[in-house]
């Protein structure tokens, strides 16, 4: 059974709760979470991965690296698939799209795979990571959340299930979109205990960089004069 890889995007919440969040998001093992610009002032240092967003693109993230994580060949590059899925993929580590359905999902992936195939990175790993609500319920649904996005609630071994059989149609991983401690405490205290109880779910991180974390290659460093 592949462990599900589990991000949460925090890009939405008040820069005062972040260093709380990212906390939490730490102590239960995430892969990453994704911040906004104005996160690189506040000097948040973390095992978790920690992905800000660039001030001039919000579609493109960059590594903030962890205490003794940093250094050349650390670096690893996300971006939003938008208009232009060719330019997102072209240099990225982790593209994260969004689609609606389980069954709408190999085709979404192949596409952006095939694009890879033709970046200057052909032969280079591409993370794909949907994005994502979940919400706690009596009954598994799948259905739509205000901003668009797909919004998966039920119990939490129903959610575990169900994210364990969408990740097995061609995704990488997840991430969860969180605009506070409740939403990203559905995700922490109900799904990830799920998914541990089926060793579904890392146990603690096998890495001290995030490439490690993520299974990548160390980053080409670029040679310098």
């Amino acid at each position: 059974m592949t462990p599900l890889r589990l991000a949460v995007a925090l890009d939405g919440c008040p820069e005062a709760d972040l260093p709380a969040l990212v906390e939490a998001a730490e102590r239960a093992r995430l892969d990453f979470v994704t911040l906004p610009a104005s996160a690189t002032d506040l000097g948040l240092r973390a095992k978790v991965g920690l992905l800000i967003t660039r001030a001039d693109d919000v579609r493109r993230l960059e590594l903030e690296p962890a205490p003794g994580a940093g250094g050349p060949g650390t670096e690893v590059r996300a971006c939003v698939v938008g208009d232009d899925p060719a330019e997102a993929v072209a240099e990225a580590d982790i593209a994260f799209t969004v689609v609606a359905t389980p069954e709408q999902t190999p085709p979404a992936v192949s596409a952006l795979r095939e694009l890879r195939a033709g970046s200057p990175r052909p032969t280079e790993k591409l993370l794909v990571f949907a994005d994502l609500r979940l919400g706690l319920g009596t009954d598994l649904h799948l259905g739509t959340a205000d901003d668009g996005l797909p919004l998966l609630s039920g119990p939490a071994a129903g959610l575990a299930s169900r994210l364990q059989g969408w990740q097995r149609t061609g995704l990488d991983g997840f991430r969860v979109r969180a605009d506070g401690l409740d939403e990203l405490e559905v995700l922490t205290r109900a799904v990830i205990p799920a998914l541990l109880e089926n060793d579904a779910f890392r146990r603690g991180y096998e890495s001290k960089t995030l490439r490690g974390v993520l299974g990548l290659p160390p980053a080409r460093v670029e040679a310098t004069a």
